[in-house]
């Protein structure tokens, strides 16, 4: 866990393994870090369902 208090703009993101799986899930593009919200129950990996239908699915941003 980073310091960061997620206070930007999170982002949904579509985050793709090396085994070529790829998961929905919501990113802090200050940390980088993948972060758990209470509306979505605190998972991790969201179904795209959980996305609103208004938000954009941003491609998941490594760290460098």
């Amino acid at each position: 866990m980073s310091g960061c208090d997620h206070q930007t703009t999170l982002l949904y993101t579509r985050r793709v393994f090396p085994d070529g799986t790829h998961y929905i899930c919501v990113q802090c593009p200050k940390c980088l870090d993948l972060v758990k919200l209470p509306e979505h129950d605190n998972k991790a990996y969201l179904k795209l369902t959980d996305v609103p239908a208004t938000a954009a699915v941003h491609t998941w941003i490594e760290r460098p």
